[in-house]
């Protein structure tokens, strides 16, 4: 009984949609012109008697009923009520069409599984298949009055096919209170169950597999059997009913034509109340969709086409397990046996529809040479490349690509921190910087320790050559230690060697005065172990 009209908007082109206002089955005119009918009839009537029956006294009274109703007729929230009602209803309507049990898939299991083409098989096969199609049959009959018109008794089954003599005996024994729409799968079940005893089914995990799959089927009847129990609270359907009938039980006195003036105003008399009728056509057209939709399984034209569903499971469970069981074309090579790129043909009706092949949306992206260029995403400067570089540096020349130690690609963040550190602390101190000649690989970088180390040494040997130099001269030293200035930023941090001979980079910071040190051995290493300590490096030697 479903009205289908896929057919007739396959395009969305000129007034393709308009087609379907003209369709009557299944429409909105078939549900609602008795309703319009009446509604407009009592308007009408209302109407001419106000202008033609009625005095002015009685007039009066009706003019102020009617601006009463006009005015408080807008405090019913009907939209929002009616249109969450009706949005619960087509969702368990569609719900309902999604429980439904189909028998395919079992029956392809049962074929497939119940090999042998003697008798006894098929009398397996076949009769599985109908004690599924029985239950299926027994639950709608439960639930559908088309189909309890169709099969009101046991009897009516058993001439249908769906039940033999003995099984309907069985049926009408059986004492209990319960719908017995679920005896047919136990039955099932054994004969699964026995097929696998006399080796008809091949092994124990096709036994589990056929019976979850019948265990399955009954859980869809069984969902279909709770939703022709519990449907929508009543209460909430006699809500929506009341305010839409109220509401334009209202409009009738609401909308209708005053002769007298209102607030200065004049009402203009249409004489057809157009709009009020085609509120009316809108709204109770709604609720007559949701009233349609409140049971799929009825006898309304949009109503699920239950009895065509019997009739077609049967029939295709029968056609899988019997006439097509192990019956199979032979085998053949293919069109494109030798090919792998081929093209299928298309009709000439058809040749427009054809597209490329669709691989993605950004493969015809392009990106410039500059864009597509290698960077690093935690470097604030970009990667410098050997041939963007010179080959040497003259002394005090800095390279502009390289702002600080930091965007060197041999030191890593955190000794760039500790070298920035260290230069505050030390004012005066020149940092060296390498050209492009260096080697990217970190195992060649010098580490803080070692810079340090280096430094000191060459503390050292500063101050041997100025003792070497004091002691040439035959100059007096005093009895305390006299103190000497050196600069720090005349002694590079990085000597030659460990840089592959590379020029220096000078980013000398005045700020402090210059750092002095003492020249015995006993205040060296006090100031060594100082400076450790102000630069926060000497965790890291620990």
């Amino acid at each position: 009984m479903t009205v289908t009209y896929s057919s007739k908007i396959s395009s969305a082109g000129f007034a393709t949609i308009f087609k379907l206002l003209l369709k009557w089955r299944g429409s909105v005119y078939k549900l609602l012109w008795r309703e319009f009918a009446v509604y407009a009839a009592t308007y009408l009537t209302l109407s001419l008697s106000y202008r033609l029956a009625m005095n002015d006294e009685q007039r009066e009274k009706f003019e102020f009923i009617s601006r009463y109703c006009n005015r408080y007729t807008d405090h019913i929230p009907i939209a929002f009520v009616l249109g969450f009602y009706v949005t619960c209803v087509c969702t368990r309507w569609w719900n309902q069409y999604n429980a439904i049990p189909w028998p395919d898939t079992l029956a392809l299991l049962v074929t497939s599984d119940i090999q042998g083409p003697c008798k006894r098989a098929r009398l397996f096969r076949r009769t599985i298949m109908r004690y599924i199609c029985l239950s299926f049959t027994m639950t709608l009959a439960s639930i559908s009055s088309t189909v309890k018109k169709r099969f009101p008794t046991l009897n009516h089954l058993n001439i249908a096919g769906f039940l033999q003599g003995s099984e309907q005996q069985i049926l009408e024994r059986l004492k209990t209170p319960h719908n017995k729409y679920f005896v047919p799968l136990v039955w099932a079940t054994s004969l699964v169950n026995q097929s696998r005893r006399e080796k008809w089914v091949k092994d124990d995990h096709a036994l589990k597999t056929l019976i979850d799959e019948i265990t399955a089927f009954r859980s869809k009847c069984g969902t279909l059997f709770s939703y022709d129990w519990i449907n929508i609270p009543l209460v909430y359907t006699q809500v929506v009913t009341v305010a839409v009938y109220s509401y334009f039980i209202a409009c009738l006195m609401g909308r209708q034509f005053s002769i007298s003036p209102y607030n200065g105003e004049i009402d203009v008399d249409p004489y057809f109340p157009f709009f009020t009728f085609l509120q009316f056509f809108f709204f109770m057209g709604w609720l007559k969709v949701a009233e349609s939709l409140l049971n799929p399984f009825g006898e309304d034209d949009d109503d699920f086409d239950v009895n065509y569903l019997i009739d077609r499971n049967l029939q295709v469970s029968y056609l899988i397990v019997d006439d097509m069981h192990s019956d199979y074309p032979e085998l053949l090579r293919d069109n494109h046996w030798n090919d792998i790129d081929f093209q299928l043909p298309y009709t000439q009706a058809s040749k427009n529809f054809y597209n490329e092949p669709f691989v993605g949306s950004t493969m015809d992206l392009n990106i410039s040479a500059i864009g597509a260029e290698l960077t690093l995403p935690n470097e604030e400067a970009p990667v410098i490349h050997a041939k963007d570089q010179p080959d040497t540096l003259e002394n005090g020349d800095i390279d502009k690509k390289l702002k600080s130690v930091k965007n060197l690609p041999m030191f890593s963040r955190k000794v760039s921190r500790k070298f920035h550190k260290a230069r505050n602390n030390v004012p005066g101190t020149v940092f060296m910087a390498t050209n492009a000649s260096m080697s990217n690989d970190s195992s060649n970088a010098p580490n803080d320790t070692s810079i340090l180390r280096r430094l000191f040494r060459n503390l050292k040997k500063r101050k041997t050559r100025t003792k070497t130099e004091e002691n040439g001269n035959g100059q007096k030293r005093n009895s305390q230690p006299k103190e000497e200035t050196f600069n720090l930023g005349d002694i590079p941090l990085i000597d030659d060697s460990c840089v592959n001979d590379s020029p220096v980079k000078n980013e000398a910071k005045e700020e402090e005065p210059d750092v002095k040190v003492k020249l015995d051995n006993d205040e060296e290493e006090a100031m060594e172990s100082k400076f450790l300590m102000d630069t926060g490096i000497a965790h890291e030697i620990v």
